[in-house]
């Protein structure tokens, strides 16, 4: 089971670094790591996703580029709260990696894009809307924008993942994560046809993800396009996370073919 997210890990413990050559070069991949984590956890239950991070420390400043989606309801009140609540989460954060790692300099780049649900076709929309029309369940909207955001190519495999592994812990009662598999399925297979710039997706999951509490551990697996493992020049994006429900653990993997 993976550890949470805690800004004590950043304080410089010489325990960590007793028995290593480089200390160094160790003692910036433990501070890079644990740092990525904790920003990573501040856009937790909201509708902004981090699509990509990357740090870079030299000489006492540390440099921390972000790229965030931000999905867009219309006819919700609470958009422009999330975003300003995130900004004091972020902020929060940068002031405890300044207090426990001893930097100088910390530099914060966020790169923000929007997304509304006017950027699917119409036609997709309704024969998504169709299947969907019984189900009244909050991760439809979200889903829709960000599958179609995958497809294109403008997004990496770590938001499907997230999003994927928040909605898996949920539903966990009867026939609600057959539901939620089914609508990845259809979804993908509507928007795929109409419109991609992706040569291939596949997702698996694997572990107790059912209804029944002694049951054994099940496989999904659904690919559409191609998927080669056995060529070196193809761009192929992986992530692999692990969530963990009321009836154990389940194993979520995510391979996208550019």
């Amino acid at each position: 089971m993976r550890k949470k997210a805690n800004f004590l890990n950043l304080k410089n413990n010489k325990k960590n670094f007793k028995n290593d050559s480089f200390k160094n070069q160790a003692k910036i991949n433990y501070i890079v790591f644990n740092a990525q984590k904790l920003i990573k956890a501040c856009c937790k239950k909201s509708n902004i996703f981090l699509n990509k991070i990357n740090t870079q420390v030299s000489h006492e400043i540390i440099l921390i580029n972000i790229e965030l989606i931000h999905i867009v309801n219309v006819n919700c009140h609470y958009n422009n709260n999330s975003w300003n609540l995130i900004q004091k989460r972020f902020f929060y954060s940068l002031y405890l990696i300044q207090k426990y790692t001893g930097f100088k300099k910390i530099l914060f780049n966020i790169n923000r894009t929007k997304i509304y649900i006017y950027n699917i076709p119409l036609k997709v929309r309704q024969k998504i809307l169709i299947y969907t029309k019984k189900l009244n369940y909050n991760f439809i909207k979200h889903g829709i924008q960000l599958i179609n955001q995958t497809l294109q190519g403008k997004m990496s495999a770590s938001v499907l993942t997230d999003y994927i592994k928040n909605n898996i812990r949920t539903h966990n009662k009867k026939f609600k994560h057959l539901d939620f598999l089914q609508f990845i399925k259809q979804s993908i297979e509507i928007i795929y046809n109409y419109k991609k710039n992706i040569k291939g997706i596949k997702i698996q999951i694997k572990g107790r993800f059912g209804h029944k509490p002694k049951g054994r551990s099940k496989i999904w697996k659904y690919q559409k396009g191609l998927m080669t493992f056995n060529k070196f020049e193809a761009l192929i994006q992986t992530k692999y996370e692990q969530a963990q429900t009321k009836l154990g653990a389940v194993g979520i993997t995510v391979w996208i073919y550019n």
